[in-house]
């Protein structure tokens, strides 16, 4: 049997073993990415593992002193910190090896440069001591890569700028909408049940600042994708004074948006569907003239003294609805700051939403829930589309909890 200290030999041996194993790992994966970013060959382990004198910076502190200083911050963590201050030098970036002074100066990104040195380093440990900033293995590797790629803004493309002193902008990942990842799976899941065929109701309450124009504008994309179209509007203190407005502008925009190849079909369905009084339509929506101007020459002139009442708005554009959307070409209404809203308007929502036949829209509504009282002509609206039996789903967003807001400092900050 191994004596103990033979036992513990062994187990030194096998760890040195896994060290070096590692250690030419990263030494590998080091020339790769010098070798795929230059499409150069990667130069001779003398050569590039040499520190240049000239580029090394001048240390005029004891090394002991050095030494502990450098233990605070690292050199990948400096790099994101100046990021965030918005005072970002590539000159700063201590670059002494050869081999990554020439990834510079081809305008390699600074964060590859330096993970490329740090692989370097790795591999060139001795004695099993490592240098700081060296990298221990390559799961660390991955982790650096994994917020490369989650924010390639931020850390993939250099800013030579420098911004002005007191005018620091926190870098928070674009597009990233924190701690609402189960309320965008339910917005997105009730986009998916209309873009089946059918029109639903999605309400979100919240206090001002809470997420809920964002949570609703992170699915236009993917409204987009599919072919459909999305149409907003936001309510003011003054949108009572032309209850209808908003939403008739919202529909008219629409018009725009239709694509050329879909056009002629459009024309020819808003033919069928409203023959005679399609001049109606053109007076609601003059942009259907500009659309289809094959409309104006048969139109039947409406008579100056015609009134559209709201009755007739809704059903006009309950047809106009009828034509234009389809399973194929959903329509997402997004009518912001409910809580401004007239009943005038909300009956036009409910007559489009409650229609049996072809419709085929996505309603999605938002308020300020600490402004609205009880008896607010949201929640008739929301209680006459239940009893239409149009599937209405009601969320109300809260502020973020920990866990969330400390990975949104994380972000603007830079810090991992």
């Amino acid at each position: 049997s191994k004596t103990p200290q033979a036992a513990a030999a062994v187990n030194l041996d096998e760890h040195q073993a896994g060290m070096n194993g590692e250690s030419n790992r990263c030494h590998s994966f080091a020339r790769l990415l010098y070798e795929l970013f230059t499409h150069e060959p990667f130069p001779d382990d003398d050569d590039a593992l040499a520190v240049d004198a000239d580029a090394a910076p001048t240390i005029k502190e004891p090394d002991q002193k050095r030494a502990k200083k450098s233990h605070d911050v690292s050199s990948r963590k400096k790099l994101m910190l100046t990021r965030a201050k918005g005072d970002f030098d590539r000159a700063e970036i201590p670059f002494q090896l050869p081999c990554i002074i020439r990834m510079q100066k081809l305008g390699i990104p600074a964060s590859i440069c330096l993970m490329t040195q740090n692989l370097l380093e790795s591999a060139s440990r001795e004695d099993g001591g490592q240098l700081h900033d060296a990298y221990e293995s390559l799961g660390a590797v991955g982790e650096d890569l994994h917020l490369l790629l989650l924010d390639p803004d931020r850390f993939l493309f250099d800013d030579e700028s420098h911004s002005i002193q007191n005018d620091v902008q926190l870098l928070y990942r674009k597009d990233k909408l924190y701690g609402r990842d189960k309320e965008e799976t339910l917005i997105t899941d009730a986009f998916c049940r209309v873009s089946r065929g059918k029109s639903e109701a999605f309400f979100i309450g919240g206090f001002s600042g809470s997420g809920k124009s964002m949570l609703v504008n992170c699915l236009s994309d993917r409204v987009n994708s599919v072919g459909g179209y999305t149409i907003k509007h936001k309510f003011d203190a003054i949108s009572q004074e032309q209850p209808l407005s908003g939403v008739i502008s919202a529909f008219n925009k629409l018009c725009l948006m239709i694509k050329g190849g879909d056009r002629p079909v459009i024309a020819k369905k808003l033919m069928e569907e409203f023959g005679a009084g399609v001049g109606l339509l053109i007076r609601l929506l003059p942009n259907v003239s500009a659309l289809f101007p094959e409309l104006v020459s048969s139109a039947t002139k409406v008579e100056a003294g015609d009134v559209m009442n709201a009755r007739s708005v809704s059903f006009t554009l309950l047809r106009f609805v009828r034509v234009v959307s389809s399973p194929r070409h959903p329509i997402m209404l997004f009518l912001d700051d409910m809580q401004w809203a007239d009943s005038t308007a909300l009956d036009v929502i409910h007559t489009i939403l409650s229609d049996k036949l072809n419709s085929c829209m996505f309603f999605v509504g938002t308020y300020r829930d600490n402004e609205v009282q009880v008896d607010h002509d949201i929640f008739n609206l929301m209680r006459e589309l239940e009893m239409s039996h149009v599937h209405t789903t009601k969320l109300s967003l809260a502020g973020l909890d920990q866990s969330d807001l400390n990975t949104m400092i994380s972000d603007a900050l830079c810090v991992y």
